[in-house]
């Protein structure tokens, strides 16, 4: 909270410094408030690499041996975000498309580094002979574990964008344009996870594992898992860079309290990186889509 009011009292200091003669050429214009969904790609870390900084969680100590694992292999995140802005139009000689300063502070939470080990071994639990088929059937538990590992943080960025925009008096109005959003990432968990779920199996002469259609899937157990999170300090460097994209709707033309709102949808394909000494280095692609609302005077 404090955080918020600091951030507030900071925008409405250069709202009035910006009557002054020195930016007179920027003029704060309204605030926003949007709701974050980024999704992410990086390549996925390796048991051993949390073992250096973990020592006492009980699943991560465990023996995986006979499980398979891909530590080069791309893993997808979605992490959301709640962000605040305020808006400055940059006057300038043409009248459309015009400049657009955003600045902002986003909160949120998001995983750093995963990775996830699997194995899948098959029971034979009985035989039985079907007169129809005149062959001998099987009846197969298919047991499916997993250990799943991940690195998730708090994140605070503090976005700094310009766009250009259309005619914010119309009803619908566009604008697009590059922004960088360096921050932090801090209050980091890490979290271990061991689950197994057994599927039961009828097997036919001609069935094979690898071929789902030559064989029946009877029952699939709702799946057991167990879990152990360690906490640790530490704070870390995580920042975007992105396109964004932006649809607004003004709500109403001659309400007066309705004709300053805004809604806003939005998508923004980017960039990340991150840095912590305690999941390393990822970077790669994200594309982050927004709905929110902005009140401009």
């Amino acid at each position: 909270m404090k955080i918020i009011l600091v951030f507030f009292s900071a925008i409405v200091s250069l709202h009035l410094n910006a009557q002054s003669d020195s930016l007179k050429k920027i003029r704060f214009s309204g605030l926003q408030l949007k709701f974050n969904l980024v999704g992410s790609r990086y390549d996925e870390s390796a048991r051993e690499n949390y073992q250096s900084f973990i020592k006492t969680n009980e699943i991560l100590n465990q023996d995986v041996a006979g499980y398979s694992h891909s530590p080069n292999s791309g893993t997808h995140n979605y992490s959301s975000y709640i962000a605040l802005g305020a808006v400055a139009d940059i006057r300038t000689r043409k009248k459309f498309p015009r400049l657009e300063l955003v600045l902002g502070l986003n909160y949120g939470q998001s995983i750093l580094s995963s990775a996830s080990y699997t194995r899948k071994d098959y029971d034979t639990t009985g035989s039985y002979y079907n007169s129809v088929k005149n062959e001998v059937l099987y009846t197969v538990n298919e047991n499916n574990s997993s250990y799943l590992y991940e690195v998730r943080s708090q994140q605070l960025l503090l976005p700094v964008g310009i766009n250009l925009v259309t005619n914010k008096k119309r009803r619908i109005w566009v604008s697009a344009g590059l922004e960088l959003s360096p921050g932090i990432s801090f209050a980091n968990v890490f979290s271990a996870r061991k689950g197994l779920y057994t599927s039961e199996l009828i097997l036919y002469s001609n069935s094979r594992y690898s071929d789902i259609t030559s064989y029946t899937r009877t029952n699939q157990s709702q799946g057991k898992w167990e879990s152990a999170e360690t906490k640790f300090d530490g704070v870390g460097f995580a920042g975007f860079v992105t396109l964004p994209l932006s649809v607004n709707l003004r709500l109403a033309k001659r309400i007066n309290f309705l004709k300053h709102m805004s809604l806003s949808a939005s998508i923004s394909p980017g960039f990340y990186y991150s840095n912590n000494k305690f999941s390393g280095t990822n970077s790669g692609t994200i594309m982050n889509s927004a709905l929110g609302l902005r009140y401009s005077w």
